[in-house]
C-alpha cells in the first residue's frame, strides 16, 4: 500500500490527539478531563452471538455487534474534542486536554456533553439482538478533572505505549467505581467546573451521579486529517511505531486484520513502587521497566497488548496467540512470568509483581470504528486472569488448571488448591509456578537497564 494511502489506516490506531502531535505538532494537553466509559454486557454477548455458530460466524456476527456499539459512543467522542486513549477490553479510557488560553469549564462542559451523548447512544445501539434473544449492553462513566503526565514509552522496533498517568486518572477510576450501570460520576472539580450546566441527583463518597445535562456544549469536532504528498513517507514510518509489526505488516497488504475466535494465554501483571505524580524520574523508571518488559514478552512470541496505570497497581496485559498463533503458547506464557519477575520484578523501583495466567477462547479482533480502533482481546479467559493476578500473593505466579495441564515436568509448580473468584459460582483450581529446571531453561542474559534509557519523547 502507498505510504499516502497507509495513513489514515495507521492513524486509526493512535489517539486523535497524538496523531495531531506527529503530523503538525499540535501539543499534547497536560491538563483537562479523564472519562473512562465501562460498557457491561459483552460476555453474555460472546455467549449468546457464537452460541452454535462456527468459530469464523461467530467472530464476524460479534464484530458487527461491537461496531454498531462503539461507532457512535468514540463519534460522540470525537465530536467534542475528545481523544481515545486506550481499549481496554470492554471500556474506554478518554481524555478530553484543555488547551492553551481555552477556559478549564469549556472543557468540562465538552466532556460532561459528550457523556451524557454517549449514554443517550448506547440506550439506543446497546440492545443487540441475537440468536437466543436481545442482549442490553449498559455503560457506567467516571470522568475526573486536573492534571496528567503523558508517556511515550517503549522501544520503536517493537511498538509505543501512549499512556496518561497520575492522580487525575486515579480519581477518575474511584468515579467509576462509586457508579451503577447508566450513571455518569464526576469528581469535585468536574462539579465544579461544570456547575448549572449539570444537575446531581446524589452525592457518593465525594463523586456527584449526573441527573441531567442541563445546558449542552457546542460540539469542537477535530479536523479531518491532511498532510503534505512529500512528507507521506516519513509520516506513515513514525505513525507506523504506534502499531504493533503484525498489525502493520498486515495493513502494508492493504488489509485489515480479521477478528477471530481463537485459543489464546492471557497474562495480566500487576506492578507496584512507581509514584507518577511525585518522582522527577518517573518517566525514565517506566520507560525502563516498559522496555525491559517488550523485550521479555518478544523473547517468547508473546504480545504485550496495553499498559494502564493506577495508585494501587498498575497493570500489564500480555497475550500469547493473536494475532499471530505460536505453538506451545501456556510454555511460552509461563517462562515469559517467570523471566518479568527476574527480570523486571527485581528492578530497585519496584516493590513487587503479581500475575495471573489462563487459558481459552476468546474474541480477538479490531476493536472500535472505523477511523479510532485497537487490536483487542475479550472474553472470560481475559476476565479471570485479571482474577487470578489480584489473588495471587506478592510476586507469584498463579496459574489456572488448563494452563497447568500444558506443562511438563520441567516446570517446578506447587498446587495452592481452589479458590473463589468474582464471577465464577464455582471455586478455581490454581497453581503457582515456581521456576523452570535450569537443564531445561531456555538461555538468556539477564541485563537490568536502570540508569541507561531515557524516557522517548514528550
Amino acid at each position: 500500500m502507498p505510504a499516502f494511502d497507509l495513513i489514515p489506516a495507521l492513524a486509526a490506531y493512535i489517539p486523535r490527539d497524538r496523531v495531531a502531535n506527529l503530523i503538525d505538532d499540535t501539543p499534547l494537553t497536560r491538563d483537562g478531563v479523564a472519562m473512562i466509559a465501562d460498557i457491561s454486557g459483552f460476555t453474555p454477548l460472546t455467549e449468546a452471538l457464537t452460541h452454535g455458530l462456527s468459530a469464523d460466524q461467530g467472530a464476524e456476527e460479534l464484530t458487527r455487534a461491537l461496531a454498531s456499539v462503539f461507532t457512535p459512543l468514540i463519534a460522540e467522542v470525537h465530536r467534542f474534542g475528545g481523544s481515545v486513549i486506550k481499549f481496554g477490553g470492554d471500556a474506554l479510557i478518554v481524555w478530553f486536554g484543555r488547551e492553551k488560553r481555552v477556559r478549564k469549564t469549556a472543557v468540562s462542559h465538552r466532556a460532561v456533553t459528550a457523556a451524557w451523548r454517549m449514554q443517550k447512544a448506547i440506550g439506543i445501539h446497546g440492545n443487540i439482538p441475537t440468536p437466543i434473544g436481545t442482549v442490553t449492553l449498559k455503560m457506567k462513566v467516571g470522568m475526573a478533572y486536573g492534571p496528567v503526565e503523558r508517556f511515550n514509552l517503549g522501544l520503536a522496533s517493537v511498538g509505543y505505549e501512549d499512556v496518561l498517568a497520575g492522580e487525575t486518572l486515579d480519581q477518575m477510576a474511584d468515579a467509576e467505581h462509586h457508579a451503577e450501570p447508566g450513571d455518569i460520576m464526576l469528581d469535585e472539580a468536574t462539579m465544579a467546573l461544570a456547575g448549572k450546566r449539570v444537575s446531581i441527583d446524589e452525592m457518593r463518597d465525594g463523586y456527584g451521579a449526573m441527573g441531567r445535562l442541563n445546558i449542552a456544549a457546542r460540539p469542537k469536532p477535530w479536523p479531518e486529517l491532511t498532510w503534505e504528498a512529500e512528507t507521506a513517507v516519513s509520516l506513515a514510518e513514525q505513525l507506523a511505531a504506534y502499531v504493533p509489526q503484525s498489525i502493520y505488516e498486515t495493513l502494508l497488504t492493504g488489509r485489515n486484520e480479521v477478528a477471530e475466535l481463537k485459543p489464546v494465554v492471557s497474562l495480566f501483571v500487576q506492578f507496584h513502587g512507581i509514584d507518577y505524580d511525585a518522582d522527577p524520574e518517573v518517566a525514565h523508571k517506566l520507560q525502563t521497566f516498559f522496555s525491559q518488559s517488550q523485550r521479555v514478552v518478544a523473547r517468547y512470541n508473546g504480545r504485550l497488548n496495553r499498559l494502564i496505570t493506577g495508585d494501587k497497581g498498575s497493570l500489564l496485559h500480555i497475550i500469547f496467540g493473536a494475532p499471530r498463533s505460536v505453538e506451545e503458547q501456556e510454555e511460552r506464557a509461563v517462562r515469559c512470568a517467570l523471566d518479568l519477575q527476574a527480570e523486571c520484578g527485581s528492578m530497585p523501583f519496584i516493590a513487587m509483581q503479581r500475575i495471573g495466567v489462563t487459558a481459552g477462547r476468546v474474541f480477538a479482533g479490531p476493536v472500535g470504528s472505523p477511523n479510532r480502533h485497537d487490536y483487542t482481546t475479550m472474553g472470560d479467559t481475559i476476565n479471570l486472569s485479571a482474577r487470578l493476578m489480584q489473588n495471587a500473593a506478592d510476586n507469584q505466579v498463579l496459574l489456572e488448571a488448563p494452563v497447568r495441564e500444558q506443562l511438563d515436568d520441567s516446570f517446578d509448580l506447587t498446587d495452592l488448591g481452589s479458590i473463589r473468584v468474582k464471577g465464577k459460582s464455582m471455586p478455581i483450581a490454581v497453581f503457582a509456578a515456581i521456576g523452570v529446571h535450569r537443564a531445561e531453561r531456555m538461555k538468556h542474559r539477564v541485563v537490568h537497564l536502570f540508569g541507561r534509557e531515557r524516557e522517548t519523547a514528550v
